[in-house]
């Protein structure tokens, strides 16, 4: 685990990009949530804190990642 955080591979990267992404929209259709009135404002804040925290997850990999490859390629 220590490697998906310090040095990700390729592979790793996009299996976390893609959980993310799956895991958003899982919570969509499952919760019915933009079609849905009954949802009150912290929930609407709940969902958005999580959902930026897995864009944040899978853009700090993409980073890392890229930084990788450029610090390997000097």
């Amino acid at each position: 685990m220590k490697t998906w955080t310090i040095a990700p591979t390729k592979n790793q990267v996009i299996l976390i990009c893609s959980l993310m992404t799956f895991l958003f929209l899982r919570l969509l259709v499952i919760s019915d949530f933009l079609t849905s009135d009954r949802f009150s404002n912290r929930q609407y804040l709940i969902f958005g804190i999580l959902m930026m925290t897995g864009l944040a997850i899978s853009v700090v990999s993409i980073v890392i990642y890229r930084a990788k490859g450029i610090d390997k390629s000097n």
